[in-house]
């Protein structure tokens, strides 16, 4: 019987088998079922790699049938790219955390970490603490049992807080595209019964949109907008006066406040760097906003500042000026202000007084 002659491997046949195998992950692993408060289900499997030493996780997220409707322009909130990402600071999950790794996939020709983790699951830093894995000089990777158990309590805390703020924005982003902002029963009475500033329109945005405007320039120089947050438009209208938000959401919501810049359109254009009441607003807006700052409605509660400072600035356009600078002539004055401008920089009354119904200047 003549023998079958053994194919030998190519080159290429055998490079690509060690990268598959760089990707081996033990058999087992293990899926953490977190329950949030609204009886949502986060599941997160954790997947050992045994030639990389690392852990990856890949998350789902079961929503309870009372979750509220989805939005368009916030479609990404709940997605495994970004709903656990900077869980903690500077974690993304899209790096590995061995430094090892990096010489493994350069030897081995391969991508940047980042282009397999749709594949293999994201290295989260906290899922390497949980596991009980330090990737320093002197641990060498090895697993540390006692930093396991204290970051658990810590970990599950912070995952629980995570998806609650991510749907509640998706509940007020949802009622922003349909005009409307879902202000809590106990700050709308902080508010007065009656705003006549509506949005028009709410849209995604993105970083590069945000620093190409000659207006937001400061902001990205110090640090207050960057390329790991997410952006969104907000376009309020008044009969013919316009105002358009632009909105700088951080991952990690509502621990930092989100920031708002915004542009009002009536006659010619104003900003914060030509006019002082447009600035105004915006420390009213980013600053004075009633609410906890730790309240995952804490959005929506900016939304209806910024349609209140809008009335304001409308209703007092022109006071004690020519008819040059006046404002549109269909907007009729509806509130109450004991005085409408103060000092040299004509500072309008935007601090609104709930118990007395009145306008007055900070």
């Amino acid at each position: 019987m003549p023998t079958e002659k053994r194919h030998r491997k190519s080159k290429t046949q055998k490079l690509e088998t060690k990268q598959r195998k760089l990707f081996a992950c033990h058999p087992l692993f293990v899926t953490l079922s977190i329950k949030c408060r609204d009886d949502s289900v986060l599941h997160l499997s954790f997947y050992y790699y045994l030639r990389l030493r690392i852990v990856a996780v890949k998350m789902t997220l079961d929503l309870d049938a009372s979750v509220g409707a989805s939005t368009v322009a916030g479609s990404d909130l709940l997605s495994k790219a970004s709903l656990l990402a900077y869980l903690f600071p500077g974690d993304h999950g899209s790096d590995t955390p061995n430094p090892s790794n990096h010489y493994q996939l350069s030897k081995l020709r391969m991508n940047d970490f980042s282009s397999y983790t749709g594949e293999i699951g994201r290295a989260y830093g906290w899922a390497q603490r949980l596991c009980g894995l330090r990737f320093l000089e002197r641990d060498h990777g090895k697993p540390a049992t006692a930093m396991s158990a204290s970051h658990m309590a810590e970990t599950v805390k912070a995952l629980r807080k995570r998806v609650q703020a991510r749907l509640a924005l998706q509940t007020q982003m949802a009622a922003f595209e349909r005009g409307t902002v879902p202000v809590t029963a106990d700050i709308s009475k902080l508010f007065p019964a009656k705003i006549v500033s509506r949005i028009t329109t709410w849209k995604s945005s993105t970083y590069e949109d945000f620093v190409a405007l000659p207006y937001t320039a400061a902001h990205v120089e110090l640090g207050f907008a960057t390329k790991q947050d997410t952006y969104f438009i907000a376009t309020v209208e008044r009969n013919t006066a316009r105002m358009t938000a632009q909105l700088v959401l951080s991952p990690d919501y509502p621990k930092r406040t989100p920031l708002v810049i915004v542009s009002v359109f009536w006659n010619y254009e104003r900003n914060a760097t030509t006019d002082e009441n447009v600035k105004a607003i915006e420390t009213e807006v980013n600053m004075h906003f009633p609410g906890s700052r730790s309240h995952d409605f804490l959005l929506a509660n900016q939304m209806q500042t910024l349609l209140l400072c809008f009335d304001v600035y409308l209703e007092t356009a022109g006071a004690g000026a020519g008819a040059e600078t006046s404002g549109p002539a269909e907007i009729v004055k509806e509130k109450i202000f004991l005085r409408v401008l103060l000092g040299r920089s004509r500072a309008k009354p935007f601090k609104y007084n709930p118990v007395l119904g009145l306008y007055f200047h900070r």
